[in-house]
C-alpha cells in the first residue's frame, strides 16, 4: 500500500476487475475508491502486486504472470495516479527470472531492484525451472541478475523483494533451502545478504525451532533486520524475527 502526501491510499488486487485479472487502486481519505486501471492479462500482466512510489513520483510495482499465466514470466511496470500504466520490462521466465514478487528497491541512480520465485539457472532440485534470482533493472530498461540461487545452503525461491541499506547493501529472505537436513528436502530458508558486488552471504538458516519459510519484506532499523517466517516457532506457526547486523 502507498500514501500520497493528500492522504489518498493505492494498492494493487490480484485478482477482479474488468477481467479478473487484477486491479490498482485508490481510496481517498473519505472511504471512496477508484479503480485506476484494471489489467487485461496480456502485455500489461496479470496477477499486480507491491505497488512503491518511484522517485519521478510515478507508483512502480510486479505483475506475477503475462498472457493471464499462459505465457510469459511477469512483467515490471509503472502507473500514474491518473491510471496510465506502462510496461517496463516482460520477463522470459527462463534465465532472466520467472514469477517477480514483492516490493521493488529503488537506488540513488533510478535502478530497481528485486527478487524472481523462479528463473535463473536450469532446474532446482527435483524441478525443471530454476531457484529464484535477485534482479536489477537499470532506468534503460536492460534487465540484468544481480544473483541466482543454487537451491542449496543459499537458499531457495527468494520472496518479498529486497531491502537496501546506506553503502548499497541489498536484505532479502528465501522461503526454502539453507540446512537441507532439516525439514527435508526444502529446508526451512535463509535471510541474506548481497554486497554491491552481488556476493551472497547467509546471514540466518532457519532450523524451524526459530521459524520456517520467512516470507515478505524485511524491515531494517538501526543495523536490525525485522521479519516474519509463517511456519515454525515453537508452536509452528510462524515467528517474528529480528537481526542485529552490528
Amino acid at each position: 500500500m502507498a500514501v500520497d502526501a493528500q492522504g489518498n491510499f493505492y494498492g494493487a488486487t490480484r485478482n477482479g476487475g474488468t477481467t479478473n485479472n487484477g486491479t490498482i487502486f485508490k481510496i481517498d481519505p473519505a472511504g471512496n475508491e477508484t479503480v485506476l486501471y484494471n489489467f487485461l492479462g496480456q502485455a500489461d500482466g496479470s496477477l499486480p502486486l507491491g505497488l512503491v512510489w518511484g522517485p519521478d513520483g510515478a507508483l512502480y510495482g510486479a505483475t506475477s504472470c503475462t498472457y493471464t499465466c499462459y505465457s510469459g514470466g511477469g512483467t515490471l511496470f509503472k502507473v500514474d495516479t491518473a491510471g496510465n500504466l506502462t510496461t517496463l520490462y516482460s520477463f522470459a521466465g527462463t534465465t532472466d527470472g520467472n514469477v517477480p514478487n514483492g516490493y521493488l528497491q529503488f537506488d540513488a541512480a533510478g535502478n530497481i531492484y528485486g527478487t524472481t520465485f523462479f528463473g535463473g539457472l536450469n532446474g532446482c532440485g527435483y524441478y525443471t525451472f530454476g531457484c529464484g534470482t535477485v534482479f536489477k533493472l537499470a532506468p534503460d530498461g536492460t534487465e540484468t541478475v544481480v544473483y541466482e540461487f543454487q537451491g542449496s545452503t543459499d537458499g531457495t525461491y527468494p520472496s518479498g523483494g529486497v531491502i537496501a541499506d546506506t553503502k548499497g547493501n541489498l536484505y532479502g529472505v528465501t522461503l526454502n533451502g539453507g540446512d537441507l537436513n532439516i525439514n527435508a528436502p526444502p529446508g526451512c530458508g535463509v535471510v541474506y545478504k548481497l554486497n554491491t558486488r552481488g556476493k551472497e552471504t547467509v546471514l540466518h538458516t532457519f532450523e524451524s525451532s526459530d521459524g520456517c519459510q520467512p516470507e515478505g519484506e524485511l524491515l531494517l532499523s538501526k543495523k536490525v533486520l525485522y521479519g516474519a517466517a509463517n511456519a515454525g516457532g515453537t508452536t509452528a506457526y510462524g515467528a517474528i524475527f529480528k537481526i542485529d547486523l552490528k
